[in-house]
This record gives C-alpha cells, sequence and structure tokens, in this order.
C-alpha cells in the first residue's frame, strides 16, 4: 500500500518537473543580462557556464569588479567582466545631480517647498 502511494508521489512530482521545463522553454530568448557581484566570481561563472552550456540559462553574464586575474579569466571564456575603474559613471547612464528642484525651466518659484 504504501509503495503504491510512493510511487504516485514521485510520478505527480516528475510530472510538475516535467511542465515546469516545458514552460520554461516557451519563455522569450535573449532577453535580459545577468550582473553578479558578489565574492568569488570565477566559481560563479564556471557555475554559469555549466548552465549556459547545458542549455538552462540563455541570458549574457556581466561580472562587476572581478579583479585582474579573474578579469583575464572570465574574458577567456566569453564572460563580460565590468571594472568601476575603467569605466565612468556616464558610461552607465547615470546622470549627474544639477541641484535642482525639479523645475526644469529654472524659474525657482517654489524655493523647493511644495504648495499645498
Amino acid at each position: 500500500m504504501w509503495g503504491f502511494c510512493l510511487i504516485g508521489a514521485l510520478a505527480a512530482f516528475g510530472t510538475v518537473c516535467a511542465l515546469w521545463t516545458l514552460f520554461g522553454l516557451g519563455l522569450p530568448r535573449d532577453e535580459g543580462k545577468l550582473y553578479y557581484a558578489g565574492p568569488e566570481p570565477v566559481e560563479f561563472a564556471r557555475r554559469y557556464l555549466w548552465l549556459k552550456q547545458m542549455g538552462l540559462l540563455r541570458c549574457p553574464l556581466t561580472v562587476i569588479d572581478p579583479g585582474k586575474q579573474a578579469l583575464e579569466w572570465l574574458r577567456d571564456r566569453g564572460v563580460e567582466g565590468w571594472d568601476r575603474e575603467e569605466h565612468t559613471r556616464e558610461q552607465m547612464g547615470e546622470k549627474d545631480f544639477d541641484g535642482r528642484t525639479g523645475d526644469f525651466a529654472g524659474n525657482h518659484r517654489s524655493g523647493g517647498i511644495s504648495e499645498l
């Protein structure tokens, strides 16, 4: 009796896993980008490359501040490494704050205090 319950539970679990995998195959390709800024970037990149070779990941990986030796290793394997010293804020799309209060015309009538 318990054997049939165990077999039924495993079959249900297998069915859910198969449906989950089929749903994942229907997702759109090449959307998004994966950023990693944690410790041991080479170990993370190895896991990423393994999953990518299996076809489970399709997005590109960018490692932030990997270090000089790790940066060479990553670039040899097709992973982008982003070093903060090489790039400026403008290259990442950030804009400088000019200190204004949101009055783009430059009138500064309200002086930064909302008029409710």
